[in-house]
């Protein structure tokens, strides 16, 4: 899958997660739907916008399908550079303060996993004893490195349950869409699995 498009996801996930109060995973219907606005150059922050608009109107969405039309009507919702804007440039001392804990706990959980474990996330390990300058994109190397370190019986079984869980929806995505969402699935059971927090969420 598509790195950048894996963090245009993540971060749509974070921030309906902040908003809904728990960790939340897009469906293959609304993965499909994000990622038509990551291809068509809609910015993480024009997606924010649109969900806000919605919400000010009094409207609680279950689904990004219910936020389409506000996300897609903006005028100036499209980046023009290309760049895919996730992480605001002014963050206030107490997102800066919850930044560094979260980094904080994703080094501890990684330092608290099995030796042979562990050593799968050294490259990573050493990225967060310096500045971080993309959360996401960091976020997104730690859930491929979960599911590479699990071992083979455990993916078949996370397999296997993204599998069941995205059944419903064959024929109502593309192929294409349903597969980066089944693999999306399974990099965060892994991670949720070896206990390893987000950064961004």
């Amino acid at each position: 899958m598509d790195r950048a498009l894996e963090r245009y996801v993540e971060a749509i996930e974070g921030y309906l997660g902040q908003r809904r109060g728990r960790e939340l995973t897009l469906s293959p219907a609304d993965f499909e739907i994000a990622r038509g606005w990551y291809r068509g150059g809609i910015s993480v922050a024009a997606v924010r916008a649109g969900i806000e608009r919605v919400l000010a109107e009094g409207h609680e969405p279950m689904s990004l399908a219910f936020c389409r039309q506000s996300v897609e009507s903006s005028g100036n919702s499209r980046d023009r550079s290309g760049a895919q804007p996730v992480v605001a440039p002014n963050r206030s001392e107490r997102a800066a303060a919850i930044a560094a804990q979260r980094v904080e706990a994703l080094r501890a959980a990684i330092d608290a996993l099995p030796e042979g474990t562990r050593g799968r996330f050294e490259a990573l390990r050493k990225q967060l004893d310096g500045a971080i300058t993309d959360r996401d994109q960091l976020d997104a190397a730690v859930s491929c490195a979960a599911l590479d370190a699990v071992a083979p019986d455990v993916v078949a079984r996370l397999r296997g349950e993204t599998e069941r869980a995205v059944a419903r929806q064959r024929g109502k995505v593309s192929p294409g869409a349903l597969g980066q969402a089944v693999l999306h699935q399974q990099r965060r059971r892994a991670r949720d699995l070896l206990g390893l927090p987000y950064l961004g969420e």
